[in-house]
């Protein structure tokens, strides 16, 4: 972090980082990822703190195939009722799916 760094812009920038990681195991692209955690035009820390939790549970269930993940997502889920996708366009969907997730991964 440089001398005229702040630490806001550094989290920022881990932020990104992460989002930029997920993306990649997910299989979803960055544009969908930060579509997700947009609010007001800037990233919403809480959204994206989330998000990055889900794609972990995730990455545990099945594994960190881009193919995998990305047909996770697409995929319609009868426990959920709908595809994992579409539940992510508002933060309780975020949350509902990070849920579900953390409750398989340590159901097993």
């Amino acid at each position: 972090m440089g001398d005229t760094s702040t630490a806001a812009e550094y989290d920022r920038g881990l932020i990104l980082h992460a989002l930029e990681s997920c993306a990649a195991i997910s299989g979803l692209s960055l544009s969908e990822l930060d579509h997700v955690t947009r609010a007001n035009g800037e990233t919403d820390r809480n959204a994206a703190l989330q998000l990055i939790e889900l794609i972990e549970h995730l990455s545990a269930l099945v594994g960190n195939s881009p193919s995998v993940q990305s047909d996770w997502f697409k995929s319609h889920n009868l426990d959920l009722g709908e595809t994992p996708l579409a539940l992510l366009n508002s933060m309780s969907g975020i949350e509902c799916l990070r849920d579900y997730l953390a409750g398989q991964r340590y159901r097993s």
